[in-house]
């Protein structure tokens, strides 16, 4: 499977209020709750399989979405690094741009998987770890250098959990950028069997508070599992909610 699908499944799930650092406190959570009746009639479970791994996220029903990476024939480019997934908010007349955009990476290249039998495991966990961090400081340049400004402080820019329900969290390293303060970037990155993908969210900054919950809608229902898994799900649970490996 190599292209991105939409799966209609029944998500028992909770959203809560995206913030800018850490996790809200569990009183504090209200504003962007959902009822199962809404969840199942306002959103589409999408899944995205590539590199290996088999990407789950939401999207609201009748958003515009596009693929990047992805030939005239509907094959991977071969030439580019990543596969995009890119989503926006539908537009009134007379719009020039949307207020809200979506988009999904999965990097062609990740962490190694093949690491010298000389290595005990503790080293190739930190190789693994430094490798990843490596990606991370690389993106943050990148952003850098495109004239974005980092808001995150350094201490917070570390791996935290992110999801409700009985499954097991999604850890994702958050960083934020601001553009001539007239735009939010909030980019949250995972890494899932060696491959990197990440989650970025693009809001106009005086709609950034009404798009809070529909940004910790999608995060709290984002995850990812190989694609060997994902095969075996599909096999074994038809259109249940797949359990993510503890």
């Amino acid at each position: 499977m190599q292209r991105a699908i939409l799966i209609a499944l029944l998500m028992v799930l909770a959203a809560a209020p995206a913030w800018a650092q850490d996790p809200p406190d569990p009183d504090e959570r209200g504003s962007g709750a959902i009822t199962i009746d809404q969840l199942e009639s306002s959103v589409n479970v999408c899944t995205t399989v590539f590199e290996g791994i088999a990407v789950f996220y939401i999207l609201p029903k009748g958003w515009e979405g596009a693929e990047q990476g992805v030939s005239s024939e509907g094959e991977f480019d071969e030439d580019l690094n990543r596969y995009v997934m890119m989503s926006r908010s539908p537009m009134a007349e007379g719009d020039e741009s949307p207020d809200f955009v979506f988009e999904l990476s999965i990097y062609r290249l990740g962490i190694p998987t093949e690491w010298d039998e000389s290595l005990t495991d503790e080293q190739v966990a930190e190789m693994k770890e430094t490798a990843f961090w490596t990606f991370i400081d690389t993106q943050m340049t990148e952003s850098i250098k495109a004239g974005m400004d980092c808001v995150s402080p350094a201490e917070s820019i570390k791996s935290k959990p992110y999801g409700v329900g009985t499954r097991m969290p999604t850890y994702f390293v958050p960083i934020f950028y601001q553009l001539d303060d007239e735009l939010n970037i909030y980019t949250f990155t995972s890494v899932t069997a060696g491959k990197i993908w990440t989650m970025k969210f693009l809001v106009e900054a005086d709609q950034a508070e009404n798009y809070e919950a529909l940004i910790a809608l999608i995060l709290n229902n984002s995850f990812a599992m190989t694609e060997e898994q994902f095969a075996e799900y599909q096999e074994q649970y038809g259109s249940e909610v797949p359990e993510r490996e503890r």
